[in-house]
């Protein structure tokens, strides 16, 4: 599946984790508008795309499955995919 562009409108979301759910595409653009976002779990699926657009957020923490070909691309990520020994997050 994939994280509907709704989740945008949702601005009382202070922590999002999709952490191994089969998520693929995009992370929706309407996530930037989730000024109150301060943990932001994406690793163990399969989104694909630049996610900057939510740099300008100021989280705590940004996780995702960054540098994966195909995947994943992010300057602002404070933590970059997942431990495949122990399936735990990194960071």
């Amino acid at each position: 599946g994939a994280l509907p562009p709704e989740i945008g409108s949702l601005s009382s979301l202070t922590t999002i984790s999709v952490f191994d759910n089969n998520m693929r595409g995009p992370p929706p653009k309407s996530m930037v508008h989730l000024k109150k976002l301060q943990k932001l779990y994406l690793q163990k699926n399969e989104f694909q795309g630049d996610v900057d657009f939510l740099c300008g957020n100021e989280m705590d923490l940004f996780k995702t499955d960054c540098g994966k070909k195909g995947g994943v691309t992010c300057s602002c990520c404070t933590g970059c995919g997942y431990n495949a020994n122990n399936d735990k997050p990194i960071g």
